[in-house]
């Protein structure tokens, strides 16, 4: 979604819930990780108060075919489509699963052939890829999301 190194971050939209947040804290204070998770991002907006933060806890699973409910993610999607909160971090735990299908339902939104969205998916997934993941990103219904179809160009 454009050149992210060179834009102030105004909003977070963060996908996992407190209990990932707590227990990636606790491995990373335990494994003496601490200086290594700088993101390369400017932060420098929420000096000036302007930060929004947008926290949507979905439950991650190991198990291959426990889908992220979709109500979520049309949540987080208003959350994206709203240039109001852009530029805009999107983050789960490891940027695979949660962010993987919360971004492949916005490409199936900006119109990009399932192909593409596929292949951005797995790019980012690798070996974690998942079916499951690809199969609720095609049958993601956009059709509650028409009325945006003019401003979809993020």
């Amino acid at each position: 979604m454009g050149n992210h190194r060179s834009a102030a971050v105004e909003s977070e939209l963060k996908l996992r819930t407190e209990e990932d947040e707590s227990r990636r804290s606790s491995v990373i204070a335990r494994e003496g990780r601490l200086g290594q998770f700088i993101p390369p991002f400017n932060f420098a907006t929420v000096d000036r108060g302007v930060f929004r933060l947008f926290h949507f806890g979905m439950e991650c699973s190991k198990e291959p075919y426990d889908n992220i409910p979709e109500d979520k993610i049309r949540e987080a999607l208003r959350v994206v489509l709203d240039a109001r909160n852009h530029p805009l971090l999107i983050h789960c735990n490891r940027g695979k699963h949660r962010t993987g299908c919360v971004v492949g339902c916005l490409r199936k939104l900006q119109r990009w052939c399932l192909s593409s969205v596929f292949d951005e998916y797995q790019q980012f997934a690798a070996a974690k890829a998942r079916v499951s993941d690809q199969r609720l990103i095609e049958l993601f219904d956009t059709s509650s999301f028409k009325h945006l179809s003019h401003c979809i160009c993020i």
